[in-house]
């Protein structure tokens, strides 16, 4: 590969590392969801939270949350 193409390739390859980085830190803030996340990561919901959880993101979500939306969702039915 010539010089010019490795430096396209590792110019593309950084880009998407720094919105990776980029959409972590927003969805970390709660500036955007996980969906959008996801999005702007140019990656699947699941990779993402692969990569959140690779970069030591640990969610705030609860045993207690999950079963306090359980029960909301079978109240409602």
């Amino acid at each position: 590969m010539d010089r010019s193409s490795t430096l396209r390739k590792l110019i593309v390859l950084g880009y998407k590392e720094h919105m990776k980085k980029k959409a972590a830190e927003d969805y970390r803030g709660g500036r955007i969801t996980l969906t959008q996340a996801a999005s702007i990561a140019e990656l699947t919901v699941w990779d993402m939270e692969h990569y959140l959880v690779e970069h030591g993101f640990k969610t705030g979500y609860s045993l207690d949350d999950l079963r306090t939306e359980t029960a909301m969702l079978l109240a409602e039915k």
